[in-house]
């Protein structure tokens, strides 16, 4: 899923196994989303192959590198905002890379992002439980 400017995606299931992609991100993320004012990633359960399961950038346009600086107010006004997120990630862990910069969880959520949002090992998550939250969410 990518977004741009101004997008709302509240209460996803995504399964994101194996799709990498080449370019500036890759990897196996759920969104990937360039800077753009009052996009909001929120309530969702994502499932994916990799570490990194979110790709955020507070810069307009994108292609002159990556742009999180939560000291700015005009980067942080671009930073897509997520909250109340479930990631499933292949060993637990969530890092969000910008640049030469890479953030944890805890450190998205003590600069005021991700807050509510928890991270589990993949294989916690089995083929019934992916089911119920499907059902849940239909």
């Amino acid at each position: 899923m990518y977004l741009s400017q101004t997008h709302l995606h509240v209460v996803y299931l995504q399964l994101i196994y194996g799709c990498a992609s080449s370019g500036r991100w890759s990897g196996d993320p759920c969104v990937c989303a360039w800077g753009g004012p009052h996009n909001v990633y929120s309530n969702n359960v994502c499932v994916t192959n990799s570490t990194s399961p979110v790709m955020f950038d507070g810069s307009i346009g994108g292609i002159h590198g990556c742009s999180i600086n939560f000291t700015n107010a005009t980067i942080t006004r671009d930073l897509t905002k997520a909250t109340a997120n479930t990631y499933y990630t292949v060993d637990g862990n969530y890092t969000l890379g910008c640049g030469l910069v890479n953030y944890t969880l805890k450190d998205l959520q003590q600069n005021g992002w991700e807050l509510d949002s928890v991270t589990q090992e993949r294989t916690s998550l089995s083929a019934t439980a992916i089911m119920q939250l499907v059902h849940t969410l239909l």
